[in-house]
């Protein structure tokens, strides 16, 4: 037993590192940070086709605003003092269809310009906030890896150490302590503390106490970890 509970006690030094490694602030930070920078990409992609649409209906709308103003202006040079009183009435009607048509492709052509202006607006300040969070996220993952760097040698020491502890523990035992692990369950082996698990306190039946007295171990049946008594 001696030795699967060495192993289990480097195990356990190794999860503390490991531990800090993958739940340190910073990988939280980073992955908030990522998000932020897909999500503002996206908006910045969608910001952009947007403009580009306002930018063709621009072209549009300034294309029929051209005409209007070059067809009022040949109406406007026209001589009107020798028409007569029905043609100068059609003609004063054309001039102010024109006129009003004129008008609203006005309003619209300004419109138009202001929802361009503030999807360019924020088109650039949706890009700003990427490169901030992109430097953001540069400066975190440096102290990260800072951070990695510092704890990687004790972690490789223990690594060689699980390894060759490891040599001396038996084929089976160590099947059954991995698999009990992998299903979220450490430590793995507990002792035996006042006739119960030394984890979740529950007692141990009578008839299997017996057995622990001629066994390395036995499963506690509440929490399922492996209870030893070293004072046999």
């Amino acid at each position: 037993m001696s030795n699967i509970l060495n192993y289990q006690k480097t195990d356990a030094e190794l999860n503390k590192l490991d531990k800090i490694i993958n739940k340190a602030e910073e990988l939280e930070q980073m992955t908030k940070l990522n998000a932020f920078v897909k999500e503002s990409q996206n908006k910045s992609n969608f910001l952009e086709d947007s403009a580009i649409k306002l930018i063709k209906e621009y072209d549009e709308l300034k294309n029929l605003h051209d005409v209007s103003t070059k067809n009022i202006n040949q109406l406007i040079k026209n001589d009107v003092s020798k028409l007569d009183k029905d043609k100068l009435d059609e003609y004063i009607k054309n001039v102010n269809e024109l006129s009003s048509e004129l008008y609203m492709l006005e309003r619209n052509f300004n419109m138009l310009i202001t929802k361009i202006s503030n999807k360019l607006k924020e088109f650039e300040i949706t890009i700003r906030n990427v490169k901030k969070a992109r430097f953001r996220h540069k400066e975190i993952k440096s102290k990260y890896d800072e951070k990695v760097q510092g704890i990687e040698p004790e972690r490789k020491k223990l690594l060689k150490d699980l390894k060759e502890i490891e040599k001396n523990v038996p084929k089976e035992l160590l099947i059954k302590y991995n698999a009990i692990k992998q299903d979220g369950i450490f430590p793995v082996f507990v002792p035996l503390v006042d006739k119960g698990c030394g984890y979740c306190g529950m007692a141990i039946p009578s008839a299997k106490f017996d057995i622990l007295k001629t066994s390395d171990y036995i499963p506690c049946e509440h929490c399922r970890r492996m209870i030893y008594n070293l004072t046999k």
